[in-house]
């Protein structure tokens, strides 16, 4: 089980599948969904029977919830739509611009959330939802597949943050999971037991929102002894400067077109971070200390060491 992160996710989904730039623009991910994939002799993936082209793994699910969340996915991957918040009244103040563009975002997940829980409503009264993803309850019924057959791999992307719910570029920032992200986490866990679906090992990202996801989701397996590997590479990817700001400011100062690029695409670079600025990883004592596998970097050993007034050797993290 590799539990990490939407873009990190899509870039091993991009080699698995061998999609091309283009294709993998279009490929989302949601929170919480477990994507399992199988292969051959040879390594190469079976195309599954209930596969989401382009790719080949297969999203577990209850019937109907896919398609709405990756729905949701795609929305809000690909556009900054323009919902509006009236003004308060004369004897409020005006709300400052940062936090009405992030009440806006907020607005509008919830609205996408009551649409797509109305429209599964109709065929899922009894089954309590969370966010737009997975039943609370373990599964059953005709729309479930028998257990799958081993050896798979299945991939998880974390469940929400309130980065997430408020539109935020989080990218390394270790921001925790909100509490549907737990429950999108418990779930995605009762649903992997229910298909019979055991590990042997689990990977992650060093970042605590998928720490977080898989420890919930091995609870449920009652797997909580299963060795969990934790690498930096598994990481977000790194919004440099754009990290913490909202995709609606993003959008407004840069344009649509450019926020498309950075978010999704792979050839696209986000702007840099300066070697100080408090989201550069080489200011986290974590991968100062235990990050070996990066080259070092004489600039920044020499404006280190300079800085400090002693001699530091420091290694070339990204700044984007």
């Amino acid at each position: 089980m590799i539990v990490a992160h939407g873009n990190s996710l899509r870039g091993i989904v991009k080699h698995i599948d061998s999609l091309s730039d283009t294709d993998i623009v279009h490929v989302g991910i949601p929170n919480g969904i477990p994507l399992v994939y199988k292969f051959d002799k040879n390594m190469k993936p079976i195309k599954q029977e209930k596969s989401v082209e382009p790719l080949s793994g297969e999203f577990l699910e209850k019937k109907g919830l896919l398609r709405a969340a990756l729905a949701q996915e795609a929305d809000l991957a690909m556009h900054v739509p323009g919902y509006t918040i009236p003004e308060p009244g004369k004897r409020a103040p005006p709300m400052d611009p940062v936090l009405r563009s992030l009440a806006i975002l907020n607005l509008e997940h919830k609205l996408v959330d009551l649409a797509a829980s109305k429209q599964l409503g109709m065929k899922m009264e009894e089954e309590p939802v969370v966010g737009n993803t997975l039943p609370l309850s373990s599964p059953a019924g005709p729309e479930f597949r028998d257990s799958i057959t081993k050896p798979v791999v299945v991939i998880i992307r974390h469940g929400k943050t309130e980065y997430n719910k408020l539109g935020l570029f989080t990218g390394w920032e270790d921001a925790p999971l909100a509490s549907e992200g737990r429950e999108e986490a418990m779930a995605a866990g009762r649903l992997l037991k229910a298909h019979g679906i055991e590990f042997d090992v689990v990977y992650t990202s060093w970042l605590s929102r998928a720490i977080d996801t898989a420890w919930i989701i091995l609870n449920e397996l009652d797997s909580l002894w299963l060795p969990i590997v934790k690498s930096w590479r598994l990481n977000e990817r790194m919004y440099g400067a754009l990290t913490g700001m909202s995709k609606k400011m993003i959008a407004q100062r840069h344009g649509e077109e450019k926020y498309k690029k950075w978010r999704r695409s792979y050839s696209t670079r986000p702007p840099k971070i300066s070697s100080f600025h408090s989201a550069y990883p080489g200011n986290d004592d974590r991968y100062v200390k235990y990050v070996k596998d990066i080259r070092v970097s004489v600039f920044e050993s020499v404006i280190r060491s300079l800085a400090h007034g002693r001699l530091e050797v420091h290694r070339n993290f990204p700044k984007t």
